[in-house]
């Protein structure tokens, strides 16, 4: 399972600091961004890979998604003081590899950050579009 950094203890606490400090290009330029391009959420399944902490599977679900499923290889990410718990969000430890979904079950497919650690982009495109209703 990818992800491994994160769950160092020296890694995350630095990426952490940057988090909270709010010195990455996250929340300045990338959820900005990404959050702009979204279509409405209201009654959707959805999947967020690579969730992190929570930010954008919490903005969904506040967009009136019906479900949210949150992946995370990293434990640390998982466990994170940051992560707010919402009747509409489930988080599940596992990376975009070894997630498997029932054909057809999610409306919509989100990412910030996270693709460029999978290993077969063009295999994951497959994946994700046999996910989607």
């Amino acid at each position: 399972m990818t992800g491994a950094q994160y769950d160092d203890p020296a890694f995350f606490s630095q990426y952490r600091q940057m988090r909270l400090q709010r010195s990455g290009l996250n929340e300045d330029l990338e959820q900005p961004a990404l959050t702009r391009l979204l279509p409405p959420a209201t009654g959707a399944d959805v999947l967020d890979i690579g969730c992190g902490d929570g930010t954008l599977a919490r903005f969904l679900a506040d967009q009136g998604s019906r479900h949210v499923l949150g992946i995370d290889p990293s434990r640390q990410m998982l466990a994170s003081p940051a992560r707010n718990r919402s009747s509409h969000v489930q988080y599940c430890r596992a990376s975009a590899e070894s997630l498997a979904l029932a054909p057809g079950s999610v409306d919509l497919v989100v990412s910030s950050l996270a693709l460029h650690y999978v290993a077969d982009y063009q295999e994951m495109v497959r994946r994700v579009a046999q996910w989607l209703r």
